[in-house]
Formats: C-alpha cells, structure tokens, sequence
C-alpha cells in the first residue's frame, strides 16, 4: 500500500463523521434580524445535559460564533435568549417551545407544547426575543455531538457542528 494511499484513507476516516453531520434551520421570516445585538443563555428544562464541563463546552463553542456573527453576551437585558438541547447517548425527551404560530421540523407544534425525542447525537440550538419570548430561530445538527474519550476531539468535532448549525445566523432570505 503506497504512503499517499494510507494518508488519504487516514484523511478520510477522521473526516467522514463531520461529513456525516446534517444541518436544518428554520426562522421567523417577519423579523428584522439587525435589531439584535446581544444574548443572554437560558436554560432548556429537560433538554439539557447533566455534565456542566459538556455545558460549558456548547456554550463555548455557541459564544465564540455568535461574538463572530457581532453579537455579545450580557448578564441582564439581552436582546435574545439562547437555549441548546443535546442528545449524546441516547433519545432524550424534552419539551418543545411554544413557536406562537409558526412551526420548526418534526414535533414542533405551533399551536402549543409537545413531548418530542431529540435523537442521539443531535444539538439544537434556539434563539427567542427577549421581549416577546417568541422563538425566531432554531437551528440543528444530527451526528454532531457525543463524549468521546478525547476531550479535544469531542470540542474540535462540537466546534466545526455550532458553526455549521449556526452557519444561517442570521438568514439570509425567507425560507
């Protein structure tokens, strides 16, 4: 087996699972986007992960896209409130958000809250306005997350699925 042979299947294996990641997005199409300048993170009730290092590790890597996007994170009067729900092992069941009137991929209900399963591997993040509460965006990646042994790898592989996810922040056009 040739030298260049063995580099590019190494290459390709360590790249394939971040290939393998699919994004979905959705928004409010009414909303002015721009008015935004700052964010606050809340808590997502049954959708989160019981692992503060795992926690303080999406916020990360969600902090240092969004400070490139130009928005800033605040202790008190953000403009947006910004929640992340994470499968890693298993199916979890959690809540959805009351969307007030438009809908986001399968299990969301416009017309109320639900029970869905937020599959294994799976990171969605939401963003509502903090005067209205209503969710004006909401992205996700399947295959993005888990707790590998490799702590760095697991954060590398968790950076390049935030950016991806939050790749439509802010759209661009309507959907």
């Amino acid at each position: 087996m040739s030298t260049g042979f063995l580099t590019l299947l190494l290459a390709t294996a360590s790249v394939a699972p971040l290939l393998a990641q699919k994004v979905t997005y959705g928004f409010d199409s009414s909303i002015d986007f721009s008015k935004y300048r700052t964010y606050v993170w809340v808590p997502f009730g049954e959708g989160r992960i019981e692992n503060s290092v795992f926690e303080e590790d999406v916020k990360e890597a969600v902090d240092e896209q969004l400070v490139a996007k130009g928005l800033r994170r605040v202790d008190r009067n953000p403009d947006l409130l910004v929640a992340y729900q994470a499968g890693t092992h298993k199916a979890k069941q959690l809540n959805s958000i009351d969307t007030g009137g438009w809908a986001y991929g399968p299990g969301w209900n416009p017309r109320g809250t639900e029970r869905t399963t937020l599959p294994a591997g799976t990171l969605r993040l939401s963003f509502a306005d903090a005067s209205t509460k209503d969710v004006i965006w909401c992205g996700q990646g399947t295959g993005t997350v888990g707790l590998d042994k490799d702590l760095d790898k697991s954060y590398k592989k968790l950076q390049i699925a935030v950016a991806k996810i939050l790749q439509n922040l802010p759209p661009k056009s309507k959907p």
